[in-house]
Formats: C-alpha cells, structure tokens, sequence
C-alpha cells in the first residue's frame, strides 16, 4: 500500500522540523509549505492525501485557505491547527468545509488514527469518482456536444428564454466531470443570463475548454 502524502503549511522553521519527524513516525510521507501560496502551488503540482495547515499564515486567512483548497480540490481532508481554539474560528472553519479542527500543541500519535481514517475515506471517494468520470465520460461525449450547438444557435438568435434552459442542461451534465473550469465558466454564463444574454465571448471560451476535454476524454477512452 503506497505512504499517504501529507502536506503540512507552516511558517515556522522549528514547527515544521518537529512536525515532520512526527508524520514519518505515524508512517506518513511529509510534505511542507511555508505559507497560503506555496500550498496552493504545491496543491497544482503534487498527489496529496491530506492537508494539514495551521490557521495563522502570514499570506492568507486560514479561513481563505480552506476555501480556495475546498473550491480547488473538494475531496481532499483539510485539517486546520489554531493556537488559539476559538469556538467562533473552529466554527467557520467546519462550515467552509475543513474535516478537523485542533488546537496546537497537540500529539501527532493521539490523532494518527483519525488521520488515517480520512486518508482512507479520501482515496476511496476518489476511487469511486474515477469510476464514475470513465462511466460518465461516454454520456458526456454523447450529449453534451449537443447542447452547446444549441446554445450557441440560441445567442445568436438572442433567444435568452432557450439559452437559460441550455445552461442548465449543460450544467447538469457538467456536473459529473473533472475539469473545474468548465463549470467556472458555466457559472459566470448563468450569473449572465440572469439579467440579459450571455456573453459570445464567454460562450467562445467554453466551447474551447470543452474542445479540450473532448480531446482528453477520447484519449481515455483509447
């Protein structure tokens, strides 16, 4: 069984030493950032089981954080550390989606078993959603091509009764594939319509970004 990578975001040197030596001990495969944007750099470029941050960062809020990572990558266990164990603070960072709130100091071997237990729920949620794209991709192919052919017919006849329909359509079926930045774009083209037709250019720049996962899903599939 491969070692859970776990990246750890901590400013301070000597914290960082002592919390390394403790995750290699508790058989994990330490990884570190000195601040907010190092881990999301390190989020970009690396395959990380688990997330360990401490609240005060001298770049980003720790709430911030947990949010940019939950919006970035929503399965991925987020556990905040706060040398000040605020009810308030661990209350906002529940609900901005992070798994664990702990106060600091704390024992790395007393929790290793709750850390284990979300690596695990992790990989098997990300085992399933794998499943699931390769299942899905097939119907994405099937459909979803359609329905951008009618969104562009419909803004450019500034049907925006029909356009709107569409975009729900083509956020249902959106919904089930990995690329984060077509729903982006599906959103800012509903925070569009809400009040007048959506934006050609924006339009455009969907259909490029499903061009490419086009490309990508017909590859997968050999």
């Amino acid at each position: 069984m491969s070692v859970a990578r776990v990246l750890f975001v901590e400013d301070e040197t000597v914290a960082r030493e002592l919390i390394r030596v403790q995750l290699k001990s508790c058989d994990f495969f330490p990884l570190f950032a000195e601040d907010g944007n190092s881990c999301l750099e390190a989020l970009k470029e690396e395959e990380i089981s688990l997330l360990i941050m401490d609240y005060q960062l001298p770049d980003i809020s720790g709430l911030s954080l947990v949010r940019i990572v939950k919006e970035m990558k929503p399965g991925l266990p987020v556990v905040v550390l706060s040398a000040q164990p605020d009810p308030v603070i661990r209350e906002a960072v529940l609900e901005a989606g992070a798994e664990l709130f702990l106060p600091k100091p704390f024992n790395m071997s007393k929790i290793k078993e709750q850390l284990e237990q979300l690596v695990g729920t992790a990989l098997s949620r990300k085992s399933l959603t794998a499943e699931r794209n390769s299942q899905a991709g097939k119907l994405f192919l099937e459909v979803v091509p359609g329905y951008f052919e009618e969104l562009q017919k419909a803004v450019a006849a500034e049907d925006a009764r029909v356009a709107s329909r569409l975009v729900h359509k083509l956020k249902g079926a959106l919904s089930v594939c990995s690329e984060p930045g077509l729903l982006v774009l599906i959103k800012k083209i509903e925070e569009v319509i809400s009040s007048s037709m959506p934006h050609k250019k924006l339009v455009n720049a969907l259909g490029e970004k499903l061009d490419e996962y086009y490309a990508i899903l017909k590859g997968a599939g050999g």
